[in-house]
């Protein structure tokens, strides 16, 4: 299982989207004009409060109230395709090999179910998860359903996971604080450039903490081609 945002690619895809939503008139300017003012206030190298992540899904939610869902469905194409080259170099070489080897491969992200799904579909991994946010109708109403960038979010995303994959022999992929609770209910667990809080549960627990430039050779280590059943990581 790998974390998106800050794990496979730099930034926060999330932003990227609502950004681009902004730009072409579709969503309510004013909150994400407030959430890039959060984020560019946000101390550089240290971790998000889980305060501060609530707030940033609620100007989520707040922007897109009254947004058609099938116009933000569509503008996570392009914006996916926009971007798709900033993905880390060692992601598709990466997934690719542990998907030859007869791994599944899974994706977890706080940034929304709509633009996840691209990043999904672009590298052939069928097992996902992003924000899920109320659709009535065909329009959002500014009320979200599943949170994964809060506490508590990522240990169910991991349940729903749970019931097509075994834990004992999973492994996950992170790079901050808000990856805790899920490097800790699988079977392996690998910092990627942690904050401080993850570094140190890393030392703590002797995980491997790797970075952008041997990622790739680290997990192709760890994880030889399967003998026999198909396990997840």
């Amino acid at each position: 299982m790998f974390d998106l945002d800050g794990t496979l690619y730099p930034q926060t895809l999330g932003v990227t989207l609502m950004e681009l939503l902004a730009r072409r008139g579709i969503c309510a300017p004013e909150p994400v004009v407030r959430l890039e003012a959060l984020l560019a206030d946000l101390p550089a190298h240290e971790p998000r409060t889980p305060e501060q992540d609530t707030h940033i899904y609620r100007l989520f939610c707040e922007s897109l109230v009254g947004v058609s869902a099938s116009t933000v469905r569509r503008t996570a194409v392009e914006a996916w395709a926009a971007v798709r080259g900033d993905l880390f170099p060692y992601v598709r070489p990466l997934i690719g090999e542990l998907q030859e080897r007869g791994y599944g491969v899974a994706l977890i992200s706080g940034s929304p179910h709509e633009i996840v799904r691209e990043v999904a579909f672009d590298l052939k991994v069928d097992t996902y998860q992003g924000a899920i946010l109320e659709v009535r109708g065909s329009a959002y109403t500014g009320r979200s359903i599943l949170l994964p960038g809060v506490p508590g979010g990522k240990m169910r995303v991991l349940r729903k996971f749970m019931r097509t994959c075994c834990m004992q022999v999973s492994l996950a992929v992170g790079d901050s604080t808000r990856d805790l609770e899920l490097l800790t209910h699988v079977g392996r667990a690998i910092a990627f450039e942690p904050d401080g809080p993850l570094l140190a549960a890393a030392l703590r627990d002797s995980w491997p903490v790797v970075d952008r430039y041997t990622c790739l050779h680290t997990l192709l280590t760890l994880l030889p081609p399967l003998r026999s059943d198909r396990q997840d990581v």
